[in-house]
């Protein structure tokens, strides 16, 4: 894992574009072949309440390309949206995503938590055409 690296929303939103300028193959990331988003510091954003944002363009086997957004946080990030749930973390996602991207996602594909508690968010990516 990579250590926390806190920025401000002005230094994350120059570094967004690079997050999602390349495709990643989960397929390629299961069996090792390339390496996962959260271990490249271009797709994690810390921010200063703890909350650690990555984010990437994900091609599934049938062609499409998602973005995929996963939150997870420090100690004190995990306590203060406690009494919220799963679905004010996903609010409080998609809010700082739509700040990093300059606009809300609009098609919401599917979300879940992962065992290791993590929540993802995946939705379409409206520039690409599959191929």
């Amino acid at each position: 894992m990579l250590p926390r690296e806190p920025e401000t929303l002005a230094e994350m939103k120059l570094r967004f574009p690079k997050a999602v300028e390349s495709v990643i193959d989960i397929y390629k990331v299961r069996s090792g072949e390339q390496e996962s988003p959260n271990n490249l510091r271009k797709h994690v954003f810390d921010f200063p309440d703890g909350m650690r944002m990555i984010v990437s363009r994900d091609v599934f086997d049938d062609g499409r390309v998602l973005y995929h957004a996963s939150a997870s946080g420090s100690e004190a990030y995990g306590e203060s949206i406690r009494d919220e749930g799963v679905r004010g973390v996903a609010e409080d996602l998609l809010l700082r995503l739509a700040a990093l991207r300059g606009e809300h996602p609009s098609n919401e594909i599917s979300s879940f938590v992962s065992k290791k508690g993590m929540l993802h968010i995946m939705f379409e990516d409206e520039d690409h055409e599959p191929d």
